[in-house]
């Protein structure tokens, strides 16, 4: 997340509004004016836990569920480690989604911390238990329609990819998969998901092979 707090999160409730034209602007007020679709702020997104936590109001990180005051619009938030040391997941009330950035989704989970992952998944199947969620949407889509095939990294051109919004159901699954490997290091490939446990270089080195080597051939092969 390269976006500032502010910016992601008005940007994030842009998107939600742009299918729910029913909803008013005063639901959708963000701290601080928005960047355009597309743009990027020059400020970092913290990745310092404490800062992320200090900045949302946790008092016990990660397992808080804090509220974010858009403005006549309120989020809830709690913490998500595991991929990263600050990550979090966001509900939005007004439309049941949970964003969950790069620790859930239609794609490649790496994990840096599984103790701490496995941890966070667990807590957000509760989490979403105990709310409407509608759609569990991450930051990318990386699987094909075919059951645990994956496009390459740095993928453009993807006709074939699965729908980006998970649901509650395939968040169990997934939680119960990455379980299953938890005690497991290497590569797991799941039907939604393609659980990386441990980063290490020759793992890294690997991805970024295929990643060449996906883009010489798409490049030979005319795609896009």
């Amino acid at each position: 997340m390269r976006w500032s707090v502010n910016g992601w999160v008005a940007t994030r409730v842009r998107i939600t509004r742009s299918s729910l034209p029913t909803l008013t602007d005063t639901q959708i007020i963000g701290r601080g004016t928005p960047p355009s679709p597309g743009a990027r702020t020059r400020r970092s997104w913290p990745r310092n836990a404490d800062a992320v936590a200090a900045f949302f109001g946790f008092v016990n990180w990660p397992v808080d569920v804090v509220r974010f005051d858009l403005g006549g619009r309120t989020l809830d938030l709690t913490g998500i480690p595991g991929h990263q040391k600050a990550s979090i997941a966001v509900y939005d009330p007004w439309t049941g989604i949970l964003f969950t950035g790069d620790s859930m989704m239609p794609g490649r989970l790496y994990v840096e911390n599984m103790a701490a992952f496995s941890d966070s998944l667990a807590r957000l199947v509760s989490f979403s238990d105990q709310r409407h969620v509608t759609h569990v949407f991450g930051c990318h889509v990386e699987m094909t329609r075919t059951p645990g095939r994956d496009y390459y990294p740095g993928c453009r051109y993807q006709p074939d990819e699965v729908a980006p919004g998970m649901t509650p159901a395939q968040l169990r699954a997934v939680e119960a998969a990455v379980a299953s490997v938890a005690d497991r290091p290497g590569v797991h490939t799941f039907d939604d998901v393609i659980v990386y446990n441990g980063m290490g270089p020759g793992t890294q080195a690997r991805l970024a092979a295929r990643g060449i080597v996906g883009a010489v051939r798409s490049r030979l092969c005319g795609s896009r």
